[in-house]
This record gives C-alpha cells, sequence and structure tokens, in this order.
C-alpha cells in the first residue's frame, strides 16, 4: 500500500509473516534492520486477545517477550528521533497495563528531552468511518480504536467521531459471520481503509515539514480527541 504513495514499507512482523518477536533471534533482527533502515514511522499493534496467569495468580498480557520486544522498538524511534503509533481498540485494557505505563514513561522521561505532548497518547477514531462492513448486514461497524505514540495525525478524519448512521444502526462486534470467523476477526483482517488514510496522513505530514512540530509538541496544548 505505501508503494502506491511512492514511500517504502517494511516487513508485516507478524506471527503470519514468519516473526516471532518473543523469541531472541527474530528480536534482535528486528532491532537491527531498524537501526539499518531507520524506518521513519512503526505502527505496533499488541495482541490483546491472548491473556495467562502470572506467578501470583493474576490475569495478566500473554506473551511478555513480544511486547518487551515492542516497547525496545518504541524506544529506539524515539532514540532516532523517527516516529511510532501504538494501536488498541479504545475499550482494550491494555491501556491500564503496565506495558502502557512504561511508553508512557519512555515518552515522558522525567530528566530527559521535551515530552511528548500527552494527548498524542490518547488519539481516538471511530473506523467506520473508514469501512468496515458487515458482510451479513452491511451494517457499518464502529471498533474505536485508539493510537498512542509521538506521531501527531493531522487528517481531520481521524479525529473526528462518528455521529451516527441515520436509521441504521452499527453493527456490534459480536457473535460469528460463519462458524470458523467472528465479526472480531474480521475486523481484525484490516476490511477498512484505516491503513490507507494512515499512509496519506504520513506522506502530508512529510511534504509539509509538520514532522517536526509533531515530535517536539508541548504539553500545553488542546487535547486532540
Amino acid at each position: 500500500m505505501a508503494e502506491s504513495y511512492s514511500l517504502r514499507a517494511g516487513p508485516s512482523v507478524t506471527w503470519d509473516a514468519g516473526w516471532d518477536p518473543g523469541n531472541p533471534e527474530h528480536a534482535k533482527l528486528l532491532l537491527d534492520y531498524q537501526e539499518q533502515y531507520r524506518p521513519r514511522i512503526i505502527v505496533c499493534t499488541p495482541n490483546i486477545r491472548y491473556w495467562e496467569l502470572d506467578k501470583a495468580g493474576r490475569m495478566v498480557l500473554g506473551d511478555g517477550d513480544a511486547l518487551q520486544t515492542m516497547i525496545k522498538v518504541m524506544g529506539q524511534q524515539m532514540a532516532n528521533g523517527d516516529f511510532f503509533l501504538l494501536k488498541a481498540p479504545e475499550v482494550g485494557r491494555f491501556w491500564t497495563r503496565d506495558y502502557f505505563r512504561i511508553v508512557m514513561d519512555i515518552c515522558s522521561p522525567p530528566n530527559g528531552p521535551v515530552p511528548v505532548n500527552p494527548a498524542l497518547m490518547n488519539q481516538c477514531c471511530d473506523e467506520c468511518r473508514f469501512g468496515p462492513k458487515c458482510p451479513l448486514t452491511a451494517r457499518y461497524m464502529r471498533n474505536r480504536t485508539r493510537f498512542a505514540g509521538n506521531y501527531e495525525l493531522t487528517r481531520s478524519p481521524f479525529l473526528l467521531n462518528c455521529k451516527g448512521r441515520g436509521n441504521r444502526d452499527h453493527q456490534a462486534i459480536k457473535g460469528h459471520l460463519d462458524p470458523t470467523t467472528s465479526r472480531s476477526d474480521y475486523v481484525r483482517e484490516g476490511h477498512s481503509k484505516l491503513a490507507s488514510a494512515l499512509v496519506q496522513d504520513l506522506l502530508g505530514v512529510l511534504n509539509t515539514g509538520r514532522a517536526e512540530s509533531s515530535s517536539s509538541a508541548t504539553c500545553d496544548e488542546e487535547c486532540l480527541e
């Protein structure tokens, strides 16, 4: 998709593509690639569906090694003067976990450079503005999504909430489309134009030079929600 806008995209670091960020060898290779190619932006999507019990018997997000690698990647983006976005459902419990607190610390070091504008840690959008529709009912699925990072989403569609679909309600993202595919799985497959809109947003920022101002935003700017 990025290539169609004359941008170069790196590999998709997913289990489906053969990557395991929790594997030390894969993690090292990923960090080496990051240092070699210096991607301008990386979008991280944590697996929030996998939970396990810790030693104290509490439910915690699973695959902690992969999440730690994700945090290292985001920290390196900051150190390189580049950008990252963390993407997850707004209602997910990820945002209250220690992993996100670590990301907050990375973006706002107590004795470091100018901290990232706190508003950039809570940029929300309704994905139904970019699609996706339930293939059974043809109703839009809202899928409210939260982005956090040191990159400011600038295109207005990202920051506008859905105002409703007239007399047609949103389709709840629950239940199954067929015996093997849930609506939740369908949404995660990317049946929307959100990724394309993100690429266009980045392209606009690079063309206008606003990326620099985005990275040095101060804490007293208005919330972007």
